[in-house]
């Protein structure tokens, strides 16, 4: 997870030194608002504990319309889930 923070030198091979521009505006909030709130099947909702989502808890509110929300939110783990040890906990 210190990796992903850029408190590692040098970086991991995974890991870019630069941010795509696009990402900014992926993580905004209401980004995909329109998009969560038309979705009406069940929803999965998983992320790590520090992860780029804003608010982790409020995930589920984006989907409102949805007929089944779960929020999974993995400790030990970032934003990279199939490099973390902890990748099987999503299976």
């Amino acid at each position: 997870m210190m990796a992903s923070a850029g408190l590692i030198d040098p970086l991991p091979e995974w890991r870019s030194a630069t941010t795509p521009p696009c990402s900014v505006y992926m993580v905004a909030p209401g980004a995909v608002a329109l998009e969560a709130v038309a979705v009406r099947v069940p929803v999965l909702i998983a992320m790590g504990e520090r992860d780029v989502v804003p608010d982790s808890i409020g995930a589920p509110r984006a989907y409102e319309s949805a007929e089944d929300i779960q929020l999974f939110i993995c400790p030990g783990r970032a934003h990279m889930h199939n490099f973390a040890p902890s990748r099987a906990r999503f299976c």
